[in-house]
């Protein structure tokens, strides 16, 4: 029985190490794309990363595969956020809510992360509203994967 009259989209149990969620290909701006990077819409309808925090205002998702992975998620999670997926002006898989895997700038704690100031496509902890991307559930050092429940706000 359903609590509400809305429908639900089951994306199965989720033990603390796997992802999910809805993806949708989009086109990549001028740069190259990273397992686990963080993407906003660009003016000229492409996704782009940046350290202008600001941009982010548009924050479109994370991306999980691109043109390099034949627009499919990669299955099996690399250590680091070193894996290029997507190539400049070519597709990026974008996932767009769930829990996604995200690069981090550094040891973050668990919590609200903002974009990373100092390289484009990492998270970093912060609260400044407008900002925030999700919901750090996992951390590890500079460069790793960690967690991030998307929760734009």
């Amino acid at each position: 029985m359903q609590p509400t009259k809305f429908s639900y989209i089951s994306f199965g149990s989720l033990d603390g190490q796997e992802f999910g969620g809805m993806a949708q290909v989009l086109t990549a701006g001028a740069a190259s794309f990273n397992f686990g990077d963080i993407v906003y819409f660009s003016a000229a309808d492409t996704v782009l990363k940046s350290t202008t925090v600001t941009d982010y205002v548009a924050f479109a998702g994370v991306v999980v595969g691109g043109d390099l992975t034949d627009n499919a998620a990669l299955t099996t999670l690399p250590a680091t956020g070193t894996v290029q997926v997507g190539s400049s002006g070519k597709s990026v898989l974008v996932q767009i809510n769930g829990f996604a895997p995200v690069i981090l700038s550094g040891s973050l704690t668990l919590g609200r992360v903002i974009p990373d100031a100092a390289t484009a496509g990492r998270v970093a902890n912060g609260t400044t509203a407008g900002q925030i991307l999700g919901t750090l559930f996992r951390t590890g050092t500079v460069g790793n994967l960690g967690r991030m429940l998307i929760n734009h706000r």
